[in-house]
């Protein structure tokens, strides 16, 4: 098995123009200035690109981002403040993306990052490198397990060391949109995915969890895989009334045979009351992936989330910053 790793980026949320983004937006009764009003200076970016910035950092939203070459994109991920590892480390599509949306990157602290194997019994296992042959013997049994009570479950055990599920990889991000008279818009963004096939393909499941003060007020999702070297849509749906301090989304992982790659991502659109202006900002990220048709179900808290039993793998983590 391969080891996994959760990288994480303090920036804009980021996917495909492929993507056709699934949830809800809801219309501000009270919208932030736009980043056209409160422009400052005009940036040039080469002989044939000028970009708008805002006092406060926020670059303005590029139109037409595809059709920018990389050279460009990356200068203009440079005003936003993203820095150059991870500028050198977002694929193209995402690039496209974080320029598209606009806006300024904020520094998060990312800590408490975990992986664990879950059972049926509720059991979470800590998943370490030196532990790896452990769980893989005490994973080949539970799914003989699930496979006799069930009949037939479809879960084909694997001997040790033949996985090959794809590393996952899951990262928060965190964009400034502007301001109200008495609220501060950020975007909560996760962006996860598979770098290689995964053996087990029912439904993952991403939830976020955030302060009592934090209000939602738009949502969305999406995912792609990548088959024969062509990106395709998965099915992807959010629960828009998990909690009023969190929300999940279901990502259907498509039944073929091999997948090259998958990623994906899930936004919400956030209002903090200015009064909280300097203290920490909070939220919290966990990321399901079962080995079996039972799709865990999620109860989101403040700053918390829990998963119903299942049989797979999850992976969670902690983001905390300074609000403005």
């Amino acid at each position: 098995m391969k080891k996994i790793f959760i990288y994480v980026t303090s920036f804009i949320f980021l996917i495909t123009f492929l993507i056709t983004p699934v949830g809800s937006t809801h219309g501000f009764v009270n919208s932030p200035k736009s980043e056209r009003e409160d422009v400052t200076s005009i940036i040039f970016v080469d002989s044939n690109l000028t970009i708008e910035k805002t006092e406060d950092g926020r670059v303005s939203p590029i139109k037409n981002a595809n059709k920018l070459t990389i050279s460009q994109l990356d200068s203009i991920l440079t005003n936003m403040n993203v820095n150059h590892d991870q500028i050198s480390n977002m694929p193209l599509p995402i690039k496209q993306k974080v320029v598209s949306r606009g806006g300024v990157a904020v520094p998060i602290t990312t800590t408490k990052k975990t992986e664990h194997f879950v059972t049926p019994d509720g059991k979470q296992r800590l998943v370490t490198e030196e532990n790896k042959e452990e769980i893989d013997k005490i994973k080949q049994q539970e799914i003989s397990k699930l496979n006799n009570s069930n009949n037939n479950s479809g879960i084909t055990p694997f001997s040790l060391g033949s996985e090959r599920d794809g590393s996952f990889y899951g990262y928060s991000l965190l964009m400034y949109r502007g301001s109200t008279a008495a609220e501060l818009e950020y975007e909560y963004i996760e962006y996860f995915s598979y770098d290689a096939n995964v053996n087990y393909k029912y439904t993952d499941r991403i939830a976020h969890a955030w302060n009592p003060h934090t209000v939602s007020i738009g949502r969305e999702a999406g995912a792609q895989y990548k088959l024969f070297g062509i990106w395709a849509n998965m099915n992807v749906t959010t629960s828009h009334n998990d909690s009023t301090t969190g929300a999940s989304a279901s990502i259907k992982l498509p039944n073929t045979q091999i997948i090259e790659e998958t990623f994906g991502y899930f936004i919400d659109t956030v209002r903090i009351p200015k009064i909280y202006s300097g203290t920490t900002g909070k939220w919290v990220v966990k990321y399901a992936h079962p080995y079996s048709v039972i799709t865990p179900s999620v109860n989101i808290g403040a700053v918390s989330i829990t998963y119903s039993p299942f049989l797979g793998k999850s992976w969670s983590w902690e983001n905390t910053f300074t609000i403005a």
